[in-house]
């Protein structure tokens, strides 16, 4: 906790000029129609294709209805009726977050944009006087926070959001037939709350917030969302999620304490229904191929998705780990499953990493994605120094050497996004000096701008330094076109060989655990 001054109280104290003299209500004016344009189809690659709130089909058509509204008399804007304020607003932040891919550290303008929109928001979150425009203008803040970083920011906003379908009954289906009798507004609506619920269960795991105890409940009669695979997956994700960890750690409102052999037995259960998940990616969870610009936005959710699911297998484990009724009960297969989840997370990264696009879109989701992974990596390393159950069922040699392996592939992963981004560079600065007291720092390949004092190698570890090195050069001159072999050598999984994705293999063969 930080001390607060309140010298940011209140918006007021902003200036009233952030782009070059222009009051931010007014940025929107300070770009040209193709710029503009421009930005809406980047949100759409970025953002749009994922939680598809507006229809950005013919971006031309958004510009051309609100640009009467920039153009007018500035002396008359405010009077403009609070539906058109918010078409102009749902522009506004479409751009604000397509520039958050182009700079990382927030621009004026995007500051500009969203400080525009500012006071319309927050009328209609403490009034709960919203349209349909005014809803999804709250869901585009949203994801405007999410993509800028500001995961904590996003999770009380999206918060107040969630109060307001609660509020409105649009959580009942219901309601939502009687409220949006059009079809076409019926499914910008529809889609919208589960855009919300969506980002709110994500950031639920990203916070490390309880995911048992829920109060935004959609009635199970609600239909899917239309034309939205990424929300479709998400939808199970979060149901496959919340399950398995009401059920392992014993807490929820209606869960009865049970035996560990129980528990064990719920995370076998959880581990076949994110297999049969996983193996919908590549053909539930996508879009129908029609060009290659939605190729491109299949390729991204299925390594985003394969991401979640590495994510959701840490995330269950670590309640296992930490759960007081598993204590000296610990199969050590549940931590090779682990280090080899850590271990394709850090392969499908560094895919990411070879694409400048793609990382600069996911540049923030795939940073908590490599930070997880690496903490499961640094857990398995320390675990016998730190806990007592480890007295009881120590890890094996395999575990341990693999549990190297993955915190050195993630390692050299995040050094070399920290040449290239400012959050991976405070992400690295952070796990340098444990890195370091692990003594893991000498195995990492060297870079031409690295000033990293390397350790001495020795003879017993030489070889996962050399296979260390071979790697990260195999990352840079190919960007991961296909798998080290090394990889393979080392018991990793081969995603690019496996017919039904990375680790897939691996969790049917281990569903006997316990």
């Amino acid at each position: 906790m930080e001390q607060w001054d309140g010298g940011d109280a209140s918006i007021s104290s902003r200036s009233p000029t952030t782009v070059d003299g222009v009051p931010h209500k007014y940025a929107l004016g300070t770009l040209k129609s193709a710029e503009i344009i421009r930005l809406i189809e980047k949100y759409q690659d970025i953002a749009g294709m994922m939680y598809p709130v507006i229809d950005t089909t013919h971006p031309e058509q958004l510009v051309e209805n609100v640009w009467a509204s920039c153009s007018a008399d500035k002396a008359n804007t405010e009077t403009l009726p609070q539906w058109k304020r918010s078409q102009k607003g749902i522009v506004e932040m479409m751009v604000a977050i397509a520039l958050t891919d182009e700079n990382e550290a927030g621009s004026g303008l995007s500051q500009a944009l969203h400080d525009g929109v500012l006071p319309d928001v927050q009328y209609m979150v403490w009034n709960t006087r919203v349209d349909l425009q005014g809803l999804v203008l709250l869901a585009l803040v949203s994801l405007y926070y999410y993509y800028s970083n500001q995961w904590r920011v996003a999770w009380r906003f999206i918060r107040n959001v969630a109060r307001i379908i609660l509020e409105l009954g649009l959580n009942r289906r219901i309601v939502l037939d009687r409220s949006f009798p059009d079809k076409k507004a019926h499914t910008q609506a529809l889609n919208t709350i589960w855009a919300v619920f969506v980002l709110e269960q994500q950031l639920r795991y990203a916070l490390g917030l309880s995911t048992t105890m829920q109060d935004f409940v959609l009635d199970p009669t609600l239909p899917k969302p239309v034309n939205a695979p990424y929300l479709e997956a998400m939808i199970r994700y979060s149901r496959i999620g919340a399950q398995a960890c009401e059920t392992i750690s014993c807490d929820g409102p209606t869960t009865q304490m049970m035996m560990p052999q129980n528990c064990q037995d719920a995370y076998t259960y959880f581990q076949y229904r994110l297999g049969e998940w996983r193996k919908a990616i590549k053909t539930q969870f996508q879009f129908k191929s029609t060009s290659k610009r939605v190729d491109q936005w299949n390729s991204q959710l299925d390594a985003i998705l394969q991401l979640r699911a590495n994510n959701l297998h840490i995330v269950v484990a670590r309640f296992i780990f930490f759960e007081k009724g598993f204590s000296g009960m610990i199969p050590a297969d549940l931590w090779l499953i682990c280090m080899d989840v850590a271990a394709d997370t850090a392969c499908i990264l560094a895919t990411i990493d070879g694409s400048p696009a793609t990382f600069q879109a996911t540049r923030s989701e795939s940073n908590y994605f490599l930070v997880s992974s690496m903490g499961i990596a640094f857990l398995a390393m320390l675990q016998g120094s730190l806990f007592s159950m480890s007295a009881q069922s120590p890890l094996n040699p395999e575990a341990c050497l693999r549990a190297q392996q993955s915190a050195i592939l993630c390692l050299n992963l995040l050094r070399n996004r920290a040449e290239l981004s400012q959050q991976s560079k405070h992400l690295w600065n952070r796990v340098n000096d444990l890195a370091s007291r692990l003594n893991l720092l000498g195995f990492l390949a060297p870079i031409a701008s690295s000033n990293t004092e390397e350790d001495p190698v020795t003879t017993e570890t030489m070889s996962v330094n050399e296979i260390s090195e071979r790697h990260t050069k195999h990352w840079r001159e190919y960007g991961m076109a296909s798998l080290s072999p090394g990889i393979v050598e080392l018991g990793f999984p081969d995603s690019e060989n496996s017919a039904e994705g990375p680790i897939i293999a691996t969790v049917q063969d281990t569903n006997t655990i316990g």
